[in-house]
């Protein structure tokens, strides 16, 4: 089973995103991105593989990088736009967002490509 954009629509919450295109290209990249990193090396063939990860597994990391992806237009240089009150609930502080958009996905995928 592939990953559709109305899977990646049904997992961001929303069936009203308009911007379709923008949805497929986060989507792409995302199934670049982790079939990049799902592979394993194989001794006997003296090379990488892909991994044996459950398609329902690499399919959840599709969507965790996409969503990831897309979020980011909402954090311009790094900072999240939306603002989180201090610990001591007087001010509000900006929260920088992760710069890999695999940061999810790699403990996720660990057991299945033996590195990180």
């Amino acid at each position: 089973m592939a990953v559709t954009v109305d899977d990646f629509k049904k997992y961001l919450g929303d069936e009203g995103y308009e911007n379709e295109s923008l949805l497929t290209d986060c989507l792409e990249e995302a199934k670049a991105l982790v079939d990049k990193f799902n592979k394993r090396y194989d001794r006997a063939q003296e090379g990488y593989v892909i991994s044996d990860a459950p398609v329902s597994v690499v399919n959840r990391c599709y969507l965790i990088v996409a969503a990831d992806l897309f979020e980011r237009r909402n954090a311009p240089n790094g900072i999240a736009n939306q603002q989180f009150a201090t610990l001591d609930g007087i001010g509000q502080a900006p929260m920088r967002v992760a710069r890999d958009p695999l940061a999810g996905v790699y403990p996720i995928l660990r057991r299945w490509v033996g590195y990180l």
